[in-house]
């Protein structure tokens, strides 16, 4: 697990902190980018929503895609788009453009942060998903800290070639981006089955299936995650595509019982893990198991 973890979770981690980023980038443009294009404060509230307008309706088609052709190609695709747009979003000369423009980089973000759970939960045996998902998480923390004296350092020192700082701002924070997008084409690698070797012990369960033991007829492929040791469908095997919960604006407390009705999801009802990010809600309530089979 040790190799596992050095190999994926820092560059994971790099990975969310420059999404996160470039996502919230426009809060501070918006210091110059308001009024250079007459942008009043309710157009920048709608401006700012429509980039998860496009991420709900694309995160589950994009998340489909990434079963299919692999985390490797669909993670590195999505990457290098959500870079190119920010780095476009710079020639916008109109509301009307950065309408456009923010709606596109909620879409070409999509499928990274639902895919990424998913593919986490590939490489790590049950027990350790919630120390990894922890630590990949604190990501939003980091870029929180970093992102705001970057951006306005951006804004205040950088205007090159006449060109206003808050077009500079996207331009130079969405080419990581674009390099890490062709880093992780060459990093990332789509299932534990293809990096198998010494040193490297393949978890039993998770969205990738019991590895190694091919299902019975009666299971159905798409239910495949869930399948366990004993040859039936364990319903522990669905906790994190079911626990997570999305909601903006909106604040819940964080506890055993906050999804009614789910509170034993193990077949020995042993809750181990409940997480909570009160904003941008995301709860992972009873997905872990202290036990591992």
């Amino acid at each position: 697990m040790r190799k596992v973890s050095r190999r994926l979770l820092p560059f994971l981690f790099i990975l969310y902190v420059v999404a996160f980023l470039d996502r919230v980038n426009f809060r501070y443009a918006a210091l110059d980018m308001n009024s250079a294009l007459g942008i009043s404060a309710e157009l920048f509230g709608f401006l700012s929503g429509i980039f998860f307008i496009g991420y709900l309706l694309f995160e589950v088609p994009a998340n489909m895609i990434l079963q299919r052709i692999g985390a490797r190609i669909w993670i590195s695709r999505i990457i290098l788009s959500w870079g190119i747009i920010v780095i476009i979003t710079a020639a916008a000369t109109s509301a009307s453009e950065r309408f456009v423009f923010r709606f596109l980089l909620g879409v070409a973000e999509a499928g990274f942060f639902p895919g990424i759970i998913p593919y986490i939960t590939c490489w790590f045996r049950r027990e350790d998903l919630a120390r990894t998902l922890a630590l990949f998480m604190i990501a939003l923390a980091v870029s929180n800290i970093i992102g705001a004296p970057v951006s306005t350092g951006i804004l205040e020192n950088i205007h090159w070639f006449g060109i206003a700082g808050w077009r500079w701002l996207f331009v130079l924070e969405g080419l990581p981006a674009l390099v890490l997008g062709v880093v992780t084409w060459f990093w990332l690698t789509n299932r534990p089955e293809e990096a198998a070797g010494p040193g490297i012990r393949l978890s039993k369960r998770g969205p990738c299936g019991n590895r190694g033991t091919p299902l019975p007829a009666n299971v159905n492929p798409a239910q495949s995650y869930a399948h366990g040791s004993s040859g039936k469908v364990d319903q522990s095997g669905l906790r994190p595509g079911l626990a997570q919960v999305r909601c903006r604006y909106i604040d819940y407390r964080c506890s055993n019982d906050i999804l009614p009705g789910r509170q034993n999801f193990s077949r020995r009802g042993d809750n181990a893990g409940n997480f909570c990010r009160l904003d941008n809600l995301q709860v992972f309530s009873g997905i872990f198991n202290n036990e591992y089979e």
